[in-house]
């Protein structure tokens, strides 16, 4: 195997891009980062825009960034890949012209996901795997029938946002299953696009693009963007995969049953599979893995990494301030205060994270809740107790999920894999084993949705066989944490209470007597 070869990958991500180089032993060598902005038209309820142009000049800066960090020439990058956020959506018109473009935030079909799951729900679900939603793919495409008929007309091709990278790169309009999976436009049993999805939104399928399995060569960087970006015209292109089915590859998940954790901003759950399985009470999602052969079951803890930094900001200042002093993270600080509270945090809950039910989680969408303060104790139920409260409560709710994995799927999990922002804290990790009972392993390379594009990237350019051989090259685990039997019996009792809780908060939301998120 040559070893002056290196993959880069692209990702579209909810709160800016990021291009990242490994090499052939899943190494970093280089990452660049950069933030973008959404638009908030005023005029459209719960809509949300992006620039196209904007954010491909953001991509074409981390691209030529990345590659002058890592001090490697153009020609020793042997593939380049894309993933990103799902359900995001880019409509062109005839001349590649973006008509509209929209990150998985954009929830204008409201109305229209009422009136599918009328007509259609159980249907669309056991096509989809899904359960009609606002900010899926049919729901926006008829609102824009309905408001905008000139634009939907002219619509010419319809790509997910990792497709539109390829497309920009190369000129080359593809797709693959597992972001195709996202669109609710695809049949997940058949891993083709559904005609009957498409019969009801009422568009041509002309302008859905080609479907390639992941890790597949599709074309080359087209002239203009190698000058633009510092790569080198002709080098190949790689379909890539939707970001958490990548964050899979990245932690090795290929075989049936091995489930990851991916904890980032929200929080999938995600089982591989050797077959689709659908959720008889529709309460989970199904898609196609990022690996041929295989789908995923997914139950979803929602929101998760994004509670800890409203944490971080609204009651972290002291924190970042002093590490802004220190130079070190505040997430640091603030674990480093929390090691000294006992399980169950002297009696604080926290609920902000879901059990997943397709039909009704993000619906109900109900705002989070701090139960237990003792207002005579701050020293038992301060700033510390809340802060560990809340980790515990993402714990306690991808406890939830991996057991209605377990109910679906008739899976018993033995171990789980995770990975994202919250692996790089200690004892969060220590806490999710904990609660599960089961060993957690903790890969090396903690953004392992970067790792799972790369190796689409290394699969499509020929320098590994199989995904299976470039998960086995690739992927190493830094730890595994093992759970504490002693903890564990005393959080199973406080997870029934944090459900209870959970419950509690969804039915008083829906009665309307607390306030939506």
């Amino acid at each position: 195997m040559l070893t002056d070869k290196f993959l880069m990958g692209i990702d579209v991500g909810t709160g800016g891009g990021r291009c990242f180089i490994f090499d052939l032993d899943g190494r970093e060598i280089a990452s660049t980062y950069k933030e973008w902005t959404y638009i908030f038209p005023s005029n459209i309820p719960y809509a949300v825009e992006f620039d196209p142009d904007e954010m491909w000049k953001t991509i074409r800066f981390c691209i030529k960034e990345t590659l002058t960090k890592s001090k490697i020439t153009s020609n020793q990058i042997a593939g380049i890949s894309s993933t990103s956020q799902r359900q995001g959506l880019v409509l062109l018109d005839r001349d590649g012209r973006a008509l509209y473009a929209a990150p998985n935030m954009d929830s204008r079909g409201f109305v229209e996901a009422e009136e599918l799951e009328r007509l259609y729900g159980k249907e669309n679900y056991q096509i989809t795997g899904r359960w009609p939603l606002p900010f899926f793919g049919p729901c926006r495409l008829l609102w824009i029938k309905k408001h905008q008929p000139e634009k939907f007309k002219a619509i010419h091709k319809l790509l997910m946002l990792s497709d539109w990278v390829i497309y920009k790169l190369g000129n080359i309009a593809v797709s693959e299953p597992s972001i195709a999976s996202s669109s609710m436009i695809f049949d997940v049993k058949k891993k083709m696009w559904s005609k009957e999805v498409v019969g009801w939104i009422g568009i041509s399928e002309n302008i859905l693009p080609e479907v390639q399995d992941s890790g597949e060569y599709v074309g080359s960087v087209a002239k203009d963007v190698a000058s633009e970006t510092g790569l080198k015209e002709g080098t190949p292109i790689i379909t890539g995969g939707a970001d958490t089915q990548c964050g899979l590859l990245g932690t090795a998940a290929v075989e049936e049953g091995q489930t990851t954790i991916v904890a980032g901003t929200s929080t999938p759950v995600q089982m591989a599979l050797n077959k689709p399985i659908l959720s008889e009470e529709m309460k989970t999602w199904t898609s196609a893995h990022a690996m041929k052969d295989r789908w995923v079951l997914e139950s979803n803890a929602i929101w998760t990494g994004l509670v800890f930094r409203w944490f971080r900001d609204a009651l972290g200042n002291l924190e970042k301030i002093l590490a802004s002093i220190l130079n070190v993270d505040a997430y640091e600080l603030i674990d480093k205060e929390i090691e000294s509270v006992p399980e169950g945090s002297n009696g604080v809950t926290a609920v902000f994270s879901n059990i997943m039910d397709a039909r009704r989680t993000l619906k109900t969408r109900p705002r989070g809740a701090i139960f237990g303060i003792a207002h005579t104790r701050s020293d038992l139920t301060g700033k510390k107790e809340i802060a560990r409260a809340i980790i515990e409560n993402t714990c306690y709710a991808v406890l939830g999920n991996c057991s209605q994995l377990e109910d679906v799927s008739k899976i018993k999990l033995k171990e789980v894999r995770m990975c994202g922002g919250a692996t790089k804290s200690k004892i969060w990790t220590q806490i999710q084993a904990d609660i599960l009972g089961l060993p957690v392993y903790v890969p090396k390379v903690k953004e392992a949705t970067a790792l799972g594009v790369a190796i689409c990237a290394g699969v499509g350019s020929g320098l590994y066989r199989s995904v299976s051989e470039a998960t086995s090259s690739l992927v190493r685990w830094e730890t595994i944490k093992e759970p504490n039997s002693s903890s564990h019996e005393k959080y199973l009792p406080l997870f029934e209470k944090w459900r209870k809780l959970h419950d509690t908060l969804f039915d008083l939301t829906d009665r309307e007597i607390l306030p939506k998120y």
